[in-house]
């Protein structure tokens, strides 16, 4: 979504914070939280899209989701590296589930590496 000016944005706040009063769908809630500029709901509404499409056994899509809810995150550093695991996990799940193996074994080794360089951080050969 590129840079959007302030009434647009302001129409975007409104719009997702009237339709997330009257129970909205997650994925629509996650675009208009973005175009708000509000990346904290926007990552909480695709992670909840993820887990609706789950529930459905979507893999597919709640992989995309999940994904995206990745990208919403990546700036909270510290503060959302728990919540990035776990969205990391769920997504190489849903992606083995919709039988995209190679992107979910990518995954998965990506997931082994941080938990390997978490496990033990000063260890420069494991980098």
């Amino acid at each position: 979504m590129p840079l959007l000016n302030a009434p647009a944005k302001a129409f975007h706040a409104r719009f997702a914070s009237w339709f997330a009063a009257q129970g909205g769908d997650h994925a629509q809630l996650a675009y208009h939280w973005r175009g708000a500029g509000d990346t904290a709901r926007a990552q909480a509404a695709a992670m909840a899209a993820g887990e609706a499409a789950e529930a459905q056994l979507a893999w597919g899509l709640a992989a995309d989701w999940y994904h995206r809810a990745r990208e919403l995150g990546a700036d909270a550093g510290d503060a959302g590296r728990d919540l990035d695991a776990r969205l990391h996990a769920r997504l190489a799940d849903c992606l083995f589930l919709a039988g995209k193996l190679a992107p979910a074994a990518d995954e998965f080794l990506a997931l082994a590496r941080d938990a390997d360089r978490a496990a033990s951080p000063g260890d420069a050969r494991r980098e």
